[in-house]
């Protein structure tokens, strides 16, 4: 038999039906007011309230502060690697891409972060910084990319 929690700790939530004791959204070891799923429900309609109302989804200062930190990091990626495409040589920030030299990216990105979609941009980029910018990358153009992955090389013959 399993030991019960004490009596003042049980609640009962009466929307679900459920003693919240092992449900509940506590902090700190204290016993909460809500379980689970009333929690949940709230901050749903928390945030399309404030939707509704026009209010942003993220405070303006994070937007800023995020967008910052991955533009840095995307720099720091261009400055690793070479700072211009391989191929033609390319310098605009904007178009330049890394390029899994063997062409292995997608089982790369399956096998380090789980699927494709969770290993692009700056994820992808922390990870580089993270195993200080591993060998078998390089920096591409978006159109040299793009010949390599369709046609398997680039006009420019260079790769």
């Amino acid at each position: 038999m399993t030991p019960r929690p004490p009596q003042h700790m049980i609640k009962y939530c009466f929307n679900h039906h459920v003693l919240t004791p092992e449900t509940s959204r506590s902090r700190k070891g204290t016993p909460a007011l809500v379980c689970l799923l009333c929690a949940r429900e709230s901050s749903k309609k928390h945030r399309l309230k404030r939707k509704l109302l026009g209010f942003p989804a993220t405070h303006p200062k994070d937007t800023v502060y995020k967008k910052t930190y991955r533009l840095k990091l995307r720099f720091a990626v261009i400055k690793a690697y070479g700072g211009k495409c391989m191929c033609c040589g390319e310098t605009h920030y904007q178009f330049l891409q890394i390029d899994h030299m063997h062409g292995n990216g997608n089982t790369h990105r399956r096998k380090v972060f789980g699927s494709v979609k969770a290993g692009i941009g700056f994820r992808f980029y922390r990870w580089l910084r993270r195993q200080h910018w591993p060998k078998g990358y390089q920096l591409l153009c978006a159109n040299c990319h793009a010949a390599k992955s369709y046609f398997g090389g680039c006009p420019h013959g260079k790769n």
